[in-house]
């Protein structure tokens, strides 16, 4: 059961992890896929849906289930450099790819591009809440 002091333990500890691999908030909460906003009410210690905890465990090079031990006052596992996922990719360069098909190869091309992307998406949102 997730408390106050659970939260407070990890934006403590999540603010450490971050500081130890030199990551601002703004890229933090990128590879996290959460907007910065939301990054830092997990940093001050507030609510933050479960649904980002998958994203939180990949930025912080965290193994799978760390947040919710370390809300139940545990520490995380930190998982070793081999064990580290791929970074997802950046959504802002998949717009800007998009839009470079649209310039060059049209609507058809840029619709169908644009519900694979949907499906990429949907299937990673189906594989986070089933991790």
């Amino acid at each position: 059961m997730t408390t106050d002091a659970g939260r407070a333990w990890l934006g403590e500890k999540v603010t450490e992890r971050r500081k130890e691999l030199r990551l601002s908030k703004e890229e933090a909460s990128r590879r996290a896929q959460i907007n910065v906003k939301t990054w830092s009410s997990l940093e001050a210690g507030k609510v933050v849906r479960d649904v980002a905890h998958p994203g939180i465990e990949q930025a912080m090079q965290w193994a799978r289930g760390s947040v919710e031990d370390v809300l139940d006052g545990n520490d995380p596992t930190i998982l070793e450099p081999e064990e580290v996922e791929e970074s997802p990719v950046d959504p802002a360069e998949v717009a800007r790819l998009l839009d470079v098909l649209r310039r060059q190869f049209g609507d058809a091309v840029y619709d169908e591009a644009q519900e694979i992307v949907d499906r990429a998406r949907a299937n990673t949102e189906r594989y986070r809440r089933n991790a």
